[in-house]
């Protein structure tokens, strides 16, 4: 917790992108990021003895590889995926046991509103939150989309899609596919400029709604990525029965989630509380995602391992 806090602390401060390549001092970097100078100092010293940055002497500090990774021009965005949750995911985390005695969503308990009533209200938060699970997850899109068996398939949906960066990958590997992008309007803005009106968008169509009404557009295979787990059994049903509605005959439902084990991995068992505290949502076994589609007029066809921490979870359209 400490060690998280001192990670946090420099991330917030903006520390590691106001240090070159030259060693300077906490006053100099107090300056520049509009720190008090004594209190910089000390983060410095406590942040070089994890190895986060060097103290040279006289006060002064240089980069570390692991400081360099949390600068914002670092390969993968280091920076963005830390500060995914700031604040409130302090505050939720130290709800848990609150929420293990009531069974009631920590978030709701302690803001009085869902997380994404939350996120209308205080746009800079959603922002931070999207820009790190984004950055995150899309270092994974390569290696999903060579899973992906598309080879038959016309037209792609991908529902709740956020800003259409696993479905440029698809189209990109996959030149005899349409896509579809469905979202909200707002998230809409935030689009891809390659799908908005780029080299894909006129392999690429822009669907404003909200999948919890309806889906609104005809597909041979629909995408899932990374949005059921935040929702309980109920509107996951409605979800994927929206889906089965709009979808075309013999069309496929692919879901991509970490998947709950009996012994699951510190990540997975993490994420599985956090959804807990943040939404309700929870990370699913194979059984019950089985379950999941039979209750929406799918079928159950394979569950396979991307190597990466999303599983392909794929059901049919029965009937």
């Amino acid at each position: 917790m400490k060690a998280s806090s001192i990670v946090l602390a420099l991330v917030r401060v903006g520390v590691a992108d106001a240090v070159d390549d030259e060693p300077v001092t906490a006053a100099a970097l107090a300056e520049k990021v509009g720190a008090d100078a004594d209190a910089l100092f000390r983060l410095l010293r406590a942040s070089s003895s994890l190895g986060l940055f060097e103290h040279v002497g006289g006060g002064k500090f240089v980069h570390t590889p692991m400081s360099r990774a949390m600068r914002q021009d670092a390969p993968g965005n280091l920076s963005s995926l830390l500060s995914t949750s700031m604040d409130w995911g302090w505050t939720l985390w130290g709800l848990l046991g609150d929420n293990v005695m009531t069974g009631r969503c920590a978030f709701e308990s302690h803001f009085g509103m869902d997380l994404f009533s939350y996120f209308d209200q205080h746009p800079e938060v959603q922002s931070l939150c999207y820009g790190g699970v984004t950055t995150w997850a899309q270092m994974f899109h390569a290696r999903i989309t060579e899973t992906m068996d598309l080879s038959e398939a016309h037209v792609i949906a991908d529902v709740g899609g956020g800003n259409g960066a696993l479905l440029r990958t698809v189209l990109e590997r996959n030149p005899h596919l349409s896509g579809i992008l469905f979202e909200t309007p707002i998230t809409l803005r935030t689009v891809v400029p390659d799908l908005a009106d780029g080299p894909l968008a006129d392999r690429c169509s822009l669907v404003a709604g909200d999948f919890q009404q309806a889906v609104t557009c005809a597909a041979d295979v629909y995408t899932i990525k990374m949005a059921l787990h935040m929702w309980s059994d109920d509107v996951c049903v409605s979800v994927l029965r929206n889906c089965v509605e709009a979808a075309r005959p013999g069309a496929r439902v692919i879901v991509l989630e970490r998947l709950m084990t009996d012994q699951p991995t510190p990540e997975v068992a993490y994420m599985d509380l956090h959804m807990m505290l943040v939404s309700g949502g929870r990370e699913r076994t194979r059984e019950e995602w089985a379950a999941l589609f039979e209750r929406s007029g799918l079928r159950l066809s394979a569950v396979t391992d991307t190597s990466t921490p999303f599983w392909m979870i794929e059901g049919v359209v029965v009937g």
